[in-house]
Formats: C-alpha cells, sequence, structure tokens
C-alpha cells in the first residue's frame, strides 16, 4: 500500500479497493467454483472418478480437464485497440467485445469430443480458463494448487472418502451470473473407503 515508483502517484482509496475486490473474487470465487464444479463433473462420469481414485498422478489432468469443462470465468469484456476481421464479420477498433472462454474451450477444432470429460486428453494445457498473453490470470498457478490439493484430499487424502455421488433429490444449479460460472449448491454424499 505504501510502495512508490518514482514519478508515479499512489493508489487511490477507490482503486486500492478495486484491487481487493478483484483478490476476493478472483482468487476465491473462481476456485471454490471450479472445485464444485469438478466433483459434479465427477460423479457425472464414474468412468473418470474411477480412473482417478486408480491412480492420484491424474489429478493434475483432472484440474485442467474440469477447468476446460467448467471455466469458472466463462467470459469476459475486452475493446478492441485495432480494426479486425474475425470470422467474417468485421469489428472497428474501440469495440466492446465479450470473449467467451468457455465457448473455445468446447471448440471441436481444439478439442476433439469436446463434452466428454477425459482427465487423460492429450491437449489438457490449451484451455483458456484463465485467459491468454497479457490478461493471463495472476494467479493461475495458485488457483491450479489450490485444485490439486483440494481433489487429492477428497479422493486419496487420510479421511478415506469414497463413492461420491450426487445426493439423492438432489438439482444442483448455477448462479444467474454472466461472468462467473459456479453453482449456489452442491448436496454430495460419500461413503467410508477402506
Amino acid at each position: 500500500m505504501h510502495a512508490r515508483l518514482e514519478g508515479e502517484r499512489s493508489l487511490e482509496l477507490g482503486e486500492s479497493l478495486s484491487i481487493l475486490q478483484q483478490l476476493l473474487v478472483a482468487g476465491n470465487e473462481t476456485t471454490a467454483s471450479a472445485i464444485a464444479e469438478g466433483m459434479w463433473l465427477l460423479c457425472r462420469n464414474p468412468d473418470q472418478m474411477q480412473h482417478v481414485y486408480g491412480d492420484p498422478q491424474l489429478i493434475p489432468g483432472l484440474v485442467e480437464e474440469v477447468l476446460r469443462l467448467a471455466t469458472p470465468t466463462g467470459n469476459m469484456w475486452r475493446v478492441t485497440t485495432k480494426d479486425v476481421v474475425l470470422g467474417g464479420v468485421e469489428i472497428p477498433a474501440g469495440s466492446m467485445v465479450i470473449l467467451r472462454f468457455a465457448a473455445a474451450n468446447r471448440d471441436p477444432e481444439v478439442f476433439p469430443d469436446p463434452e466428454r470429460m477425459d482427465v487423460e486428453r492429450p491437449n489438457l494445457d490449451e484451455h483458456l480458463a484463465f485467459g491468454k498473453g497479457i490478461h493471463f490470470c495472476l494467479g493461475a498457478m495458485l488457483a491450479r494448487k489450490e485444485m490439486n490439493v483440494a481433489f487429492h484430499t477428497l479422493l486419496h487424502g487420510q479421511a478415506g472418502l469414497g463413492g461420491w455421488r450426487l445426493a439423492r433429490d438432489a438439482a444442483p444449479c448455477h448462479h444467474p451470473n454472466m461472468l462467473l460460472w459456479g453453482l449456489d449448491a452442491l448436496p454430495l454424499e460419500f461413503e467410508a473407503r477402506s
């Protein structure tokens, strides 16, 4: 807060609060949502759950596939810096556009059979869940680490929990939010593993 660079002014209160808000949302809401979505994906894809139960080395691949299929930040607004033609559509400089990361992460030209969950997909690291270039997420490595620890704990931890499934009569639904993709609740059941 008190750091100064030569020739630069200090942050105003509004700027500081905006940064704090971004850290709280980007560093908490998105990762928690991705972990919940990952458990729901595993419940809906029991073959993949069994695959990861059988080999904890697959957890990093699970993390990347969850990020691809359940992109926590589904889209982001940007302003074009120059005239561009995209898909035959002219977009003039200064236009507000919305980038759909979630759609790009299901592009069949990049991800064959894009709706299928595959924790051993050969190009898992090509997803855009964290953006790209100068807009790449500052907390990407921390989010990946948190997700790895969470899935390892839930699937291989000391507590010995297994048999994860959606609770009876549960009907998960998502927040009505255009920017952040997350569940309102995810009622799960599990069994003690031997």
